[in-house]
């Protein structure tokens, strides 16, 4: 945030250094008195006759007894709870029969002692390469299932020049940070713009994607000494339609002798470990799930008003989330403006613009990596092509097909509250 000290240590920050910063933030701008604690929302139902949203409040006051149920009532109901609010559990057979130590990445027991335990992992995604080469020196043995492979890389520009994976600043890269704005912002903005330039890529068939993908699998190949491993870990679908991963400690890991990568599907999960679809059991004491999130957009709690929202489309999956996150709050910030100033009881989307846009969204993915092979407007307005969306093109901007600045999301914006 601007105008806050800048915490970071290192490239990528672990999770207690993030917690201590939102703690901070929090606490430097009187935050903790507009939050309430224990609570969460177990309903919402808009009143088209007062203009208002009741919104349904569980409250958890003490451990011994039930929830306290309270209707709180707001002009303007947001619900910002994100997708990956909702961990789950892999739907395989016998996974709760399990006797030893279960646990899920998204619910991480601190005091958990894995110093000479036999683990097996079940995931391959961005949990699983965090959780592996932390723990792979303490471990006695370590079985990693993995269904489908992804691209796992080095860290890619960062604006920092380092053969350490998760190089950590210096004394004076942090006392610049704090000292000089302009140079911090530069700083962020090197990086943003080393992810966005490389939209290109993101097309099926492009040049752009060749030549990415040649190199993700050449990078690979270079970490990875055993050619059956390669076959393992190197995927062979399109550059991107999985999310990519940076970590190179986690291909090192899974090299080391107490780790064995396993590609063959689980059958069902024992009292004593995991049974695979060709018959074997591989005996562990703990299970670790790194197996994500419910993503199915759906709200965890009961919405009634009109006809519903469902969303978003959002272009997570080839940059950072946070511009995303922002974007959508600067939105929001600029309707609530409007409501206010133009007194307007309530907003809602023209469905034939809502259609058009899903209909531009279901065409453009045609193209894009995302629909590849891996397993993953409100006006009135005349336009010369039927559906309004179509000046969005194939997704890349003017911007970065003449060169010009694709971090400009970066620099301050007052709200415009004439939309």
């Amino acid at each position: 945030m601007a105008g806050d000290e800048v915490p970071w240590r290192s490239i990528f920050s672990p999770a207690e250094e993030i917690g201590e910063y939102f703690i901070s933030v929090a606490k430097k701008h009187d935050l903790y008195n507009k939050i309430t604690f224990n609570s969460r929302v177990i309903g919402a139902e808009w009143d088209e006759n007062t203009g208002l949203w009741r919104v349904q409040v569980a409250r958890d006051i003490s451990p011994e007894s039930d929830a306290v149920v309270e209707d709180h009532h707001a002009h303007v109901f947001i619900n910002a709870g994100g997708i990956l609010n909702d961990w789950k559990w892999p739907d395989i057979e016998g996974l709760h029969s399990f006797k030893g130590k279960l646990i899920h990445t998204a619910a991480w027991d601190p005091e958990i002692d894995l110093k000479g335990a036999s683990v097996g992992i079940i995931g391959s995604g961005a949990s699983s390469i965090q959780v592996v080469p932390t723990i792979q020196p303490l471990c006695h043995k370590i079985d990693v299932y993995v269904r489908s492979p992804t691209y796992i890389l080095p860290t890619v520009g960062f604006g920092i020049e380092s053969s350490n994976f998760n190089a950590p600043y210096t004394e004076a890269d942090i006392e610049r940070f704090n000292n000089d704005p302009k140079y911090y912002k530069a700083f962020r903005k090197q990086i943003e713009q080393q992810m966005n330039e490389n939209f290109a890529a993101s097309i099926k068939n492009s040049e752009a994607q060749e030549k990415g993908r040649q190199w993700a699998e050449k990078m690979m190949s270079s970490a990875i000494a055993s050619p059956e491993l390669r076959e393992k870990l190197i995927p062979s679908w399109e550059l991107g339609c999985r999310r990519l991963t940076p970590s190179l400690p986690y291909l090192k890991a899974i090299q080391e002798p107490n780790v064995n990568v396993i590609r063959t599907g689980i059958r069902r999960i024992t009292e004593k470990g995991i049974e695979t679809d060709d018959g074997e059991t591989h005996e562990v004491d703990t299970l670790i799930c790194a197996t994500g999130f419910n993503t199915s957009f759906s709200s965890r709690f009961n919405i009634v008003g009109r006809n519903a929202l469902l969303g978003p489309n959002c272009p997570i999956a080839n940059g950072s989330l946070i511009p995303c996150i922002e974007s959508s709050a600067k939105y929001i910030v600029q309707a609530i403006t409007k409501i206010q100033t133009d007194q307007i009881r309530s907003l809602d989307v023209k469905q034939p613009i809502q259609d058009a846009f899903n209909d531009y969204v279901q065409e453009v993915h045609k193209d894009l990596v995302w629909t590849g092979s891996c397993q993953s407007w409100y006006f009135d307005i005349k336009y010369i092509n039927p559906n309004p969306f179509s000046f969005m093109g194939n997704g890349i901007s003017q911007r970065e097909a003449k060169g010009e600045d694709l971090t400009f999301y970066l620099d301050d914006v007052v709200p415009d509250t004439k939309a």
